[in-house]
C-alpha cells in the first residue's frame, strides 16, 4: 500500500469460528465467560470493541462496521479477549499488513493463541470495503474547503478529505441496507393488499358467484399464509439474518409469487363481474347451497361424535395468568420445526385443562390454527374413546372443505363405525392427506388419563401408531394432558416430544393469588381472605377455585361460614380431598348424609348430565314430599362442587372437576360421604323412569303434545316449543334413557319380578314406544 495515498477502509464483522470456551467459576452453576475482540490500526488509534455472546463455538454475532481513515498506517491488529470483572484476559491475537486487504471483498483472520499450550485456533471473518476515489480529485476537496472558508487549507484539508471518504464508503453499505429494507417493506405491502382482497372475498351473498376468483383464491390463501409466517419468523431474527442474501432471495420469491396471484385475481374479478349480471345464477346457487348443506350435514351427522367434548372460553385460564407456559405452547404449535407431540402432565387440580382450553381458544380465535379438541371426563357416562376420532373428524369437516370432500367419498359404514381401529384408518390416516398444507392442525386430548380403563390400552396403542405414520403431515401437532401416570408416560417414552411437568412451573402461586383476588375482591366481607386462600391452595388452582366458590356461596349459616374460614386459615396447603371433606362436613349431618349420597349416585349414573328438574322428578316418584324438599335443599348446598345447582338453573348438573368423583367413590378418602354405585342404583333409576312415564298427572298420555292427526313433524308449526310445553324434562329423560338403565340393570343384577310388574303397570305401552323412539332420534 502506498503511504502517500489516502485510503478509507471499512471492515464489517461477519462471523467467528473455532472460538474457545472459557469457564467461569460459580457457586450456583457452571458458566462461561463472554468473548470480545479489539480491532486497531497499527495497535493504536480508533478502536472499536465487539462482544460476542456465545451459546456454542460457531455462533455468529450481529454485524459490526469497524471504520478507520488510513494515511500512513500499514498494519491491522486483532485481539481476542475473555471478559472478567476487572480487565480482559487475552486469548489470541494477530497482526497483518493492510496491503493484503486491498482488492478483496472478504477476509478470514486466523488468530494465534497467547498461550502456546492452547490448541484452539480461533478465526474472525470480515467483509472488506476500500475507497481511494478522492486521491485524484484534489480540486474537488479544495472547492469544498474554500466554500467552508477554511483559511488554513493545508492543515484542514486532510480532515475534509477523510470526512468525505468515510461518508462515501459508509453510504455504499447504507445504500444496500436501505434497498434491502425496502424489499421487505414491499413484501409487507403486497401481503396487506392480498389480505384486503381475501377479506373482500368474505361476502356470503356473493359466495360461489365468483368462480374465476375462487380459482385464484384457493392458491392465494396458502401463499399468503406462508408469507405471513415468513415475515413473522424473519421479525424474530437478528439484523444480519434479515438482510442476508438468502433472506433477500426468499423475499423476492415470495413477492413474485404473491404479486402474480394478486394480478390474476384482479383480472378474474372483471370476468366475474360480467358473469354476475345473470340473476338466475344467484337463484340456482342458493338452491345448490341448500342441497349441499343438507348433504354435508348428513355426512357429518353420521359420525358418532361427542356433543359436548370441545373447548370452551369459560374453562380457560384467567387473563394474565400462566403467561410463560401458554406462550411456550403457543410457539410450539406454530413452529414448523418443533416436535409434533407435546405432553403436559402433573397432579390433579394444577390447571392442565384450563391451559388446554386457553391454547385452543387462542389459536382458533386468532385464526392461527385448526384445533380439533376432545376432553375425556369420567363423570360423563357416555364419554368414551370411541368418540375421540369422530369428534376430531367432525371438527375438521366443519372447517376444511377439502377434508369434508374426503368424507363424502366414504361409505356410511366407514363414517358410522364404532371400531376405533377402523376410525383411525379411514378418518385420520387417510383423511389427513386431504388437508390443506400450511396452516397447523393441533389435535388436543384433555385428561387422557380419564379415558375409560377398559379402552385406555387400545387408545394409547392407536395414538402411538398415529404418531409413527410415515405420511403424517409436518403441520400436524398433538397436545395431550394427563395426570401423572406411569403407564401413559412409558407409552410415549420413545417419542421425541416437548415434555412439560406443570408441577415444576414457576409463578404458580402468584397466578393463583391473581385468580383468588379476581374472585373475592367484589365482596367486602371476604376480600381480606385473598392471602389465606392462596396459602391454603398453595399450587392447586382447583383447590383455590373450590374455596372461592364456597366463600361466595350464600347458602351458609354464619357459624358454618366462620368455621370454614377458620379451617382455611389453619390449614395451609389443603389438598383437594381435604377441601371437599371440609365443605361437605359443613353442610351435611348424619341425618342428611345418606340422602346426599343417593343424589350423587343419580348424578354419576344418568346417561348424560341432566338439569336439576330431572333429579327432582326422580325424587317425586321415589320419596315422600318431605324428602323431595330435602333433595332440592341438598342440591342448593353443592354450588361450589357441581354445576347447575341453582333453583332456576337449566344447565346440566355435573362435577366441576373430576377429582370430586374420584373422592366420593374412594371410601378410604371420603368416609361417611362414600358413594356406592352398586347394581341396585341402576335399577332404582330405571324404576323411577317407569314411574315418571306412568304418572297419572304428568306422565304419558294419548297425543300428549296436542298435535294434528296424521301430520308429519315437518308439517307441525313450532314443534319444538310444543314438546317443551307439554313434556317435562323429567319425562323427556325417562322416555329416552329407560332402555339404557334397564340394559345396565340387566347386565349387573338382572331384572326382578318387580321390574316386570313395573313394566306392566305402564297402561299405555302404545304411547311409550313412539315417544321413546322419537326422543332417541
Amino acid at each position: 500500500m502506498e503511504t502517500d495515498n489516502q485510503i478509507h477502509l471499512t471492515l464489517t464483522y461477519v462471523k467467528s469460528s473455532n472460538l474457545p470456551t472459557i469457564k467461569k467459576t460459580s457457586k450456583l452453576r457452571p458458566r462461561t465467560r463472554s468473548l470480545y475482540s479489539i480491532v486497531s490500526i497499527d495497535g493504536s488509534g480508533e478502536v472499536q470493541e465487539h462482544k460476542l455472546d456465545l451459546s456454542d463455538n460457531k455462533s455468529e454475532g450481529a454485524p459490526l462496521i469497524l471504520a478507520s481513515m488510513i494515511k500512513t498506517s500499514k498494519f491491522l491488529q486483532v485481539k481476542l479477549y475473555a471478559k472478567d470483572s476487572k480487565s480482559g484476559i487475552l486469548l489470541a491475537e494477530v497482526t497483518t499488513e493492510l496491503d493484503s486487504f486491498v482488492g478483496k471483498s472478504e477476509i478470514e483472520l486466523s488468530l494465534i493463541p497467547a498461550n502456546p499450550k492452547d490448541t484452539y485456533k480461533p478465526a474472525l471473518t470480515f467483509r472488506v470495503a476500500t475507497s481511494d476515489r478522492f486521491n485524484t480529485h484534489e480540486s474537488d476537496v479544495a472547492l469544498i474547503a474554500e466554500s467552508l472558508k477554511i483559511d488554513t487549507l493545508d492543515k484542514s484539508l486532510k480532515y475534509v478529505k477523510l470526512l468525505v471518504q468515510a461518508a462515501t464508503a459508509v453510504a455504499e453499505e447504507f445504500d444496500i441496507f436501505i434497498k434491502r429494507n425496502e424489499c421487505i417493506l414491499q413484501l409487507v405491502n403486497e401481503i396487506e393488499q392480498a389480505s384486503m382482497l381475501v377479506a373482500d372475498r368474505d361476502n356470503v351473498a356473493l359466495d360461489g358467484r365468483r368462480p374465476n376468483q375462487e380459482k385464484v383464491i384457493q392458491y392465494l390463501i396458502p401463499v399468503l399464509y406462508r408469507c405471513l409466517y415468513f415475515v413473522w419468523a424473519l421479525s424474530k431474527s437478528n439484523l444480519g439474518k434479515r438482510l442476508s442474501d438468502d433472506s433477500i432471495k426468499d423475499i423476492s420469491a415470495h413477492h413474485e409469487k404473491l404479486a402474480g396471484l394478486i394480478n390474476r385475481l384482479k383480472l378474474n374479478q372483471d370476468l366475474d363481474t360480467q358473469a354476475a349480471v345473470f340473476e338466475m345464477q344467484a337463484a340456482v346457487f342458493e338452491m345448490t347451497c341448500k342441497v349441499t348443506d343438507l348433504h354435508n350435514n348428513n355426512v357429518i351427522n353420521k359420525l358418532p361424535a361427542s356433543k359436548d367434548a370441545g373447548w370452551g372460553s369459560s374453562k380457560a385460564c384467567l387473563q394474565d395468568t400462566r403467561v410463560a407456559l401458554l406462550s411456550r405452547i403457543h410457539d410450539w404449535a406454530l413452529d414448523p420445526t418443533s416436535q409434533q407431540l407435546l405432553l403436559l402432565h402433573g397432579a390433579a387440580g394444577k390447571g392442565k385443562s384450563a391451559i388446554a382450553h386457553s391454547i385452543a381458544k387462542e389459536l382458533e380465535s386468532e385464526g392461527l390454527a385448526v384445533v380439533p379438541f376432545f376432553a375425556f371426563n369420567r363423570s360423563v357416562q357416555a364419554r368414551s374413546a370411541l368418540q375421540l376420532i369422530p369428534t376430531w373428524a367432525k371438527y375438521l369437516a366443519e372447517r376444511s372443505p377439502k377434508y369434508l370432500e374426503y368424507l363424502h367419498s366414504l361409505s356410511s359404514s366407514q363414517l358410522e363405525t364404532s371400531d376405533i381401529v377402523d376410525q383411525q384408518d379411514s378418518l385420520l390416516s387417510k383423511g389427513l392427506a386431504s388437508l390443506e398444507h400450511g396452516q397447523p392442525v393441533v389435535f388436543i386430548i384433555d385428561a387422557l388419563d380419564e379415558c375409560p380403563h377398559e379402552q385406555q390400552a387400545q387408545l394409547l396403542d392407536l395414538l402411538c401408531e398415529l404418531l409413527l405414520l410415515p405420511g403424517l403431515p409436518p403441520f400436524a401437532r398433538f397436545f395431550f394432558t394427563y395426570r401423572t401416570d406411569q403407564a401413559i408416560a412409558q407409552k410415549f417414552n420413545g417419542f421425541t416430544a416437548l415434555d412439560l411437568d406443570i408441577d415444576n412451573e414457576k409463578a404458580t402461586a402468584d397466578d393463583i393469588c391473581k385468580f383468588v383476588e379476581s374472585q373475592l375482591q367484589d365482596i367486602s366481607e371476604i376480600a381480606n381472605l385473598v392471602d389465606d386462600v392462596t396459602q391454603a391452595a398453595e399450587t392447586l388452582f382447583q383447590c383455590a377455585a373450590v374455596i372461592c366458590r364456597e366463600l361466595r356461596h350464600t347458602k351458609q349459616l354464619a357459624s358454618d361460614r366462620r368455621r370454614f374460614i377458620q379451617k382455611i386459615k389453619e390449614t395451609p396447603g389443603m389438598s383437594l380431598y381435604e377441601t371437599y371433606k371440609a365443605i361437605l362436613e359443613m353442610h351435611f349431618t348424619e341425618t342428611t348424609v345418606e340422602l346426599f349420597c343417593q343424589v350423587m349416585t343419580w348424578v354419576f349414573l344418568v346417561q348424560s348430565p341432566q338439569p336439576r328438574n330431572v333429579f327432582e322428578a326422580f325424587a317425586k316418584v321415589l320419596y315422600s314430599k318431605e324428602k323431595q324438599l330435602d333433595v332440592k335443599e341438598i342440591l342448593s348446598y353443592l354450588g361450589s362442587l357441581l354445576s347447575g345447582t341453582g333453583p332456576q338453573d337449566t344447565m346440566p348438573i355435573s362435577p366441576l372437576h373430576t377429582s370430586l368423583r374420584d373422592f366420593l367413590l374412594t371410601q378410604d378418602e371420603s368416609g361417611q360421604f362414600f358413594v356406592d354405585l352398586n347394581p341396585e342404583s341402576q335399577k332404582q333409576i330405571a324404576f323411577a323412569c317407569l314411574r315418571i312415564m306412568n304418572d297419572p298427572d304428568d306422565g304419558l298420555c294419548f297425543n300428549i303434545c296436542k298435535l294434528p292427526a296424521f301430520a308429519l313433524n315437518s308439517e307441525v308449526e313450532d314443534l319444538h316449543n310444543k314438546v317443551e310445553e307439554h313434556i317435562s324434562l323429567g319425562l323427556q329423560y325417562a322416555c329416552v334413557a329407560i332402555g339404557y338403565h334397564l340394559r345396565h340393570s340387566r347386565q349387573e343384577s338382572g331384572i326382578s319380578a318387580s321390574g316386570i310388574s313395573a313394566w306392566q303397570d305402564v297402561h299405555r305401552m302404545d304411547t311409550v314406544k313412539p315417544v321413546s323412539i322419537g326422543f332417541a332420534l
